[in-house]
């Protein structure tokens, strides 16, 4: 576990100073609005990728029914054994002596 956090923070150290060349996205804000997403990234570097206009669900749809690997651990979605996993894991994750630090590391990427 110290190993998978030190690279996180390590990792996010990293592109700090990179920070105003890149576009950050927090999770939560992609998987409500991809499209929005999209548009900022169009916006900030002058692209033209597609807006797809699909909602959540119809997202969801699309990857499931075009993932390359249907294994079900390996698609983007929540299911009921990721979150088991995910339950277990968050508990040994936040109870890391290195978890402060981790914090620290993503939320200033967004201040």
């Amino acid at each position: 576990m110290a190993s998978a956090i030190k690279s996180y923070v390590d990792f996010y150290n990293t592109i700090y100073p990179y920070r105003k060349n890149i576009f950050i996205v927090k999770f939560d804000e992609l998987i409500v609005n991809h499209d929005i997403i999209i548009k900022n990234i169009n916006l900030r570097f002058n692209t033209n990728f597609r807006i797809t206009n699909l909602n959540h669900k119809e997202a969801m749809v699309f990857v499931n029914n075009n993932a390359k690997e249907k294994a079900i651990m390996r698609l983007p979605f929540p299911n009921a054994e990721k979150e088991e996993r995910n339950i277990i894991n968050r508990k040994k994750v936040v109870s890391h002596k290195l978890f402060p630090k981790a914090i620290v590391a993503y939320q200033r990427l967004f201040d």
